[in-house]
């Protein structure tokens, strides 16, 4: 016989597909008319970013571009040159099953750029980046909490879980057009940019969340061509939004992962002597999870004093968020060049690697910032080196977590430098770093019960009392399952505890 379960639905945010997609950089370049011979490749960078990602029944469409920027040093000023190409890709991933409120994360590594000059003009360029991709999705999880029956014993516990009750994702793009500033001399080439975008602050309120950061945008730009005359400029552009998430309440704890999926810069044509402008377009998606603690009465072992049971048990994850945090941390390292330095042109963080480790009531957040470093040799000759700066920090968590799991995303807010001997320098880099951390475990629960009426359980009818000596610990669970009782009537006969869970000794059983 099938008995009937009681069950409770609850909410809860599942990641259905975690995978990853190499593309290829195979390009055969010649340089445009308007950028003159090279004489020496200083870097050559790959610089993908994502236009469009889409979910169709159970594909993922992810579409980008991949920008190819060289610098170079001229044949006949020996100066700062930049070449840019720019090319689409696409790639596809298979989900397995088709998902409806989901959410796409997408994140780009380059795994290697190799690039060769077949003559003053030509380049021949090889390479390979990877967009790593994780679809998360709302999920209406049971958890069975009574079987019903008058001849079945049940042991259920209490389980504390996050409850997904608000969960959304949108993308939307920021337009600014951005002044130097009265006095500074206009750009005429822009050799490298970077924009980092942050969340400050999230209030939440009824079905709305109100988020306040900052877009900061970092250009390395030529003012005269002729001479090859370089400047630098930080722009900082307020971030303000409201994101509608229903079934949010300011109660609930939230999550918030801001990513910037691509942007573009372009020199305006209208500046005048006193002042230039650009224009930015950034392309932007926030994902929001917000949550809310619900206790759950699971049912994780059953047995029938009448016939004999057949449970189906299942491993159950079990997930509650513990700790949200955002800060900010200031890492300094003195690096060598490996030669004479007379000037610093540009110090740039090309890429993050982290971890994230716990450890009794703290975690401890680690990694290297990649910078890129571009400056002039004694002979004021522009020379491109690559160093790494360390950081590590550790914080306390308010509540410890027994098996605890978390995300860390990092990414540099602000890098300075200043020359300390003939060939170093120190960077300071300023890193803010968020991060989630739940509780999550695999918790033993009963998901369906049959009985074998053919099969019914023996039970000795000559005695109203039988004397069992327990062994040491032994568990009053398993001596009720074995002589067809109940844990109470085992309770109430012996006058035990309600929170006597093992026994030792002699124990009377009522049959």
């Amino acid at each position: 016989m099938e008995y009937n379960l009681e069950k409770e639905l609850c909410s809860v945010c599942e990641t259905v597909f975690d995978g990853n997609s190499e593309q290829p950089i195979d390009l055969d370049l010649t340089l445009p008319d308007y950028c003159p011979d090279m004489e020496t490749i200083l870097k050559c960078f790959a610089i993908p970013s994502i236009n469009n990602r889409s979910i169709s029944g159970d594909r993922l469409e992810v579409d980008g571009t991949v920008t190819i920027r060289v610098l170079y040093l001229d044949t006949s000023k020996r100066v700062l040159r930049c070449s840019e190409h720019t090319g689409p890709f696409s790639c596809s991933f298979n989900l397995k099953t088709a998902v409806n409120e989901a959410a796409v994360h997408t994140k780009i590594r380059v795994n290697y750029v190799n690039c060769r000059a077949l003559s003053p003009r030509r380049l021949d360029i090889h390479g390979a980046f990877s967009v790593f991709a994780k679809v998360t999705a709302r999920n209406e999880r049971d958890f069975v909490t009574s079987i019903e029956g008058d001849d079945i014993r049940q042991k259920r516990r209490d389980v504390t879980v996050s409850e997904l009750c608000g969960f959304c994702q949108q993308q939307f793009s920021i337009s600014e057009t951005l002044d130097f500033g009265q006095g500074r001399p206009a750009p005429e080439l822009i050799l490298s940019s970077d924009l980092h975008a942050y969340i400050d602050e999230a209030k939440a309120i009824s079905g709305k969340l109100m988020l306040k950061g900052e877009i900061v945008l970092n250009l390395l730009y030529i003012t005269d061509l002729e001479s090859g005359q370089e400047d630098s400029m930080r722009f900082c552009v307020p971030l303000s939004r409201i994101i509608d998430v229903s079934g949010l309440e300011p109660e609930h704890a939230c999550t918030v992962t801001l990513e910037t999926l691509g942007f573009d810069t372009v020199l305006r044509g209208d500046y005048t002597e006193q002042t230039a402008l650009i224009s930015l377009d950034a392309h932007l998606a926030v994902t929001v999870c917000a949550y809310r603690d619900r206790t759950i009465p699971i049912v994780d072992d059953a047995y029938s004093v009448t016939y004999e049971l057949e449970p189906t048990n299942r491993q159950l994850p079990i997930s509650r968020l513990m700790h949200s945090e955002a800060f900010s941390i200031s890492e300094k390292s003195e690096v060598s060049l490996g030669r004479s330095i007379s000037k610093i042109i540009d110090v740039r963080p090309e890429s993050i690697q982290n971890a994230l480790s716990f450890e009794s009531d703290t975690f401890s957040a680690k990694g290297k910032v990649n910078c890129s470093i571009l400056a002039q040799d004694s002979t004021g000759t522009p020379f491109y080196s690559e160093r790494c700066v360390d950081f590590q920090t550790t914080r306390p968590l308010p509540a410890v977590p027994t098996s605890p799991e978390g995300s860390l995303e990092a990414d540099t807010a602000g890098t300075s430098f200043r020359i300390t001997g003939d060939d170093t320098i120190e960077i300071t880099t300023d890193i803010r770093l968020r991060t989630d951390v739940f509780d999550t475990s695999m918790q033993k629960a009963v998901v369906s019960a049959t009985g074998n009426e053919e099969c019914r359980r023996a039970k000795d009818k000559t005695a109203a009392i039988t004397l069992y000596y327990a062994e040491d610990g032994e568990s009053l669970w398993e001596v009720a399952r074995t002589y067809c009782t109940s844990v109470e009537a085992i309770r109430l006969e012996n006058d035990l505890p309600e929170d006597t869970d093992s026994i030792h000794g002699m124990v009377l059983i009522p049959m």
